[in-house]
């Protein structure tokens, strides 16, 4: 009986297969993150719209602030008006009357409570208002 050889790819060297040699091996080193870079619409993006949101924050902080002072600067056209003492039966319909009696009640109730800053119809007895003069 002959023995042939068989020959084989790989050599074995002391017990050790070429495959399974690490000591050749580079260590692995930790891998960095990749630097982040950002594009012009990156800039955009992470700063330009935040700035606009805040923008329009502060201007509608603004608009809160201003609009009752808006409001509320129509003052009333000047009027020449005199300090009046309401007594026991006096309404606002009456008094009124007696000032302007050639006009229309309601205007001059109208201007009588612009001038005294009343929101109702009621008054009391002792109360002084103002009741514009009508020449």
């Amino acid at each position: 009986m002959t023995i042939a050889a068989i020959s084989s790819p790989f050599r074995a060297t002391a017990g050790r297969s070429s495959l399974t040699d690490f000591s050749k091996a580079r260590p692995r080193t930790a891998q960095r993150p990749a630097k982040l870079q950002l594009t012009r619409k990156g800039r955009l993006v992470l700063i330009g719209i935040p700035s606009m949101i805040l923008a329009a924050a502060l201007l509608a902080l603004v608009g809160l602030f201003t609009s009752p002072v808006l409001a509320g600067s129509t003052a009333p056209s000047s009027v020449d008006a005199v300090q009046v003492t309401v007594l026991q039966g006096d309404s606002l319909w009456s008094i009124a009357e007696a000032v302007a009696p050639g006009q229309d009640p309601r205007e001059t109730i109208e201007q009588i409570q612009e001038l005294n800053v009343i929101d109702g119809k009621t008054l009391r007895v002792g109360q002084e208002i103002f009741v514009p003069v009508h020449p």
